[in-house]
């Protein structure tokens, strides 16, 4: 019980290409807390490269790569700008990227998923998006953008 309440994982994003073979890059931004509402954040990359193979992988080795208290303010004042609507205005299509973010929790959860850009009203979204593979690094950001 004590590693569950150390590990505390705040964001989930998984990115799933849809060509030949298709290629699905996982990225789990959490917190190690030293003590309650401390500790320092990290992001950890998991891909599967379309060939049946899985791997881990980050930077350097599969390392969780640190992730700075600048870049988790501006992911919560993302988060804060996005807006729910009954009808968002999406596109939809065959060929292009899946993206499916998660939010787990503990006590309130969310998940959004699109296919390739958010429906406007989700915008802020995307910019996490670009922002987490930018933290990730080198390996991460050469998945298709379309």
């Amino acid at each position: 019980m004590a590693d569950a309440y150390r590990k505390q994982t705040a964001l989930k994003l998984r990115i799933m290409e849809n060509w030949t073979p298709t290629k699905t890059t996982e990225l789990a931004l959490y917190r190690l807390r030293d003590k309650p509402g401390h500790g320092q954040w990290y992001l950890q990359v998991a891909e599967s490269p379309g060939n049946g193979d899985t791997g881990t992988g980050s930077g350097a080795a599969g390392k969780p790569v640190p992730v700075s208290d600048s870049i988790i303010e501006n992911i919560d004042t993302l988060l804060r700008r996005v807006a729910i609507t009954l009808e968002p205005n999406t596109i939809v299509g065959e060929d292009g990227t899946d993206y499916y973010l998660e939010l787990p929790g503990p006590g309130v959860r969310a998940k959004f998923s699109w296919w390739v850009h958010p429906p406007d009203e989700w915008q802020p979204l995307e910019d996490i998006v670009e922002l987490l593979i930018e933290q990730a690094g080198p390996g991460c950001s050469d998945f298709t953008r379309t």
